[in-house]
C-alpha cells in the first residue's frame, strides 16, 4: 500500500462496507478523474456498484492495480485496518499531479490532499513527517533538505521523486 492512498483505500471500502453515500468520495474522485486517473475512478466506481471481479484490474496501470487490488482484499476481509503503508518513488507522479493541482486552485485537488495529509497525520511516525512536507510543497519549499529532515531514506527518495516531476510541471 504506497502512503498517497491509505486513507483514500480505507474510505472506499467504508462507504462498500457501511452503504454511506458514495457522494463522500465526490471530491476525491472529480479531482482524481480530472487529473487523468479516468480507468481508476471507474473502477472504483464499479465496486461501489458492487463488483468485485479481478475484471476490474483490467487496463489498469502499476499504481492504479495496486489501489484497486488493496480495496478489494479489504473488501474480502470485511475490514477497513490497512497493512502499514510503503513509500515508494512509484507514486510520486500521481502525488506531483494532485500537489499540482492544489498549488494552481484546484479546489477538489485542495481537498484532497487536505484529506491525505489529515489521514497520514492519523497514523503517525514517518507519515506525519511526509504530511508536513507535503504542506510545506504547498506552501512553495522546494529544497529537499528542508523538506526532508529527520526522515528515512525511502520517505527523501520519495520527496525527490515528488520535486523532479513538480519541477517538470511548471
Amino acid at each position: 500500500m504506497t502512503i498517497p492512498h491509505s486513507g483514500f483505500v480505507a474510505n472506499v471500502v467504508a462507504v462498500c462496507i457501511n452503504h454511506t453515500a458514495p457522494s463522500t468520495l465526490t471530491p476525491i474522485l472529480n479531482s482524481a478523474r480530472n487529473n487523468g486517473w479516468h480507468k481508476l475512478v471507474n473502477a472504483i466506481e464499479r465496486i461501489i456498484q458492487g463488483e468485485r471481479s479481478n475484471t476490474l484490474l483490467d487496463d489498469l496501470d502499476s499504481e492504479e492495480e495496486e489501489i484497486i487490488s488493496n480495496i478489494l482484499l479489504q473488501l474480502e476481509s470485511g475490514h477497513t485496518e490497512l497493512s502499514t503503508p510503503k513509500l515508494s518513488e512509484n507514486n510520486s507522479q500521481g502525488l506531483a499531479i494532485i500537489i499540482n493541482a492544489a498549488i494552481n486552485g484546484d479546489s477538489d485537488a485542495q481537498s484532497t490532499i487536505a484529506f491525505m495529509c489529515k489521514e497520514m497525520e492519523s497514523v503517525g511516525g514517518e507519515l506525519t513527517m511526509l504530511s508536513s512536507a507535503i504542506r510545506k510543497l504547498l506552501a512553495g519549499e522546494r529544497d529537499l533538505i528542508a523538506l526532508s529532515n529527520d526522515m528515512s531514506l525511502r520517505s527523501k527518495r520519495l520527496l525527490s521523486a515528488v520535486l523532479k516531476d513538480l519541477s517538470q510541471r511548471r
